[in-house]
């Protein structure tokens, strides 16, 4: 238990750092930057309690939010992708959750 949350720890802060350091200077074809932050999302075990993981994606899409400064469009798109995960899990998977 310990070792996925301090891999999901590191995770988070790697994603952040990268994204804000690396992917916010790059321009592909002139305007659309990559996001990688969303990785978090995608490799969060679904195991784990999902308020946490709800809670966690909304800071992780506020401070994309406050270094890229877009005026909550990452906080609002981090905790759609996180609710919708499930969903869709459930939808596709039935015996997994």
């Amino acid at each position: 238990m310990n070792s996925v949350v301090s891999i999901n720890s590191i995770r988070f802060f790697v994603l952040i750092l990268i994204q804000v350091l690396i992917c916010n200077h790059v321009n592909f074809l002139g305007y659309i930057n990559p996001y990688i932050y969303v990785l978090f999302i995608v490799l969060y075990p679904t195991k784990n309690n999902r308020i946490l993981f709800i809670l966690l994606s909304f800071l992780l899409g506020l401070s994309i939010d406050l270094f890229s400064d877009s005026g909550g469009i990452h906080a609002a798109a981090s905790v759609l992708i996180a609710y919708a995960k499930y969903c869709i899990i459930k939808i596709f998977f039935w015996s997994s959750i």
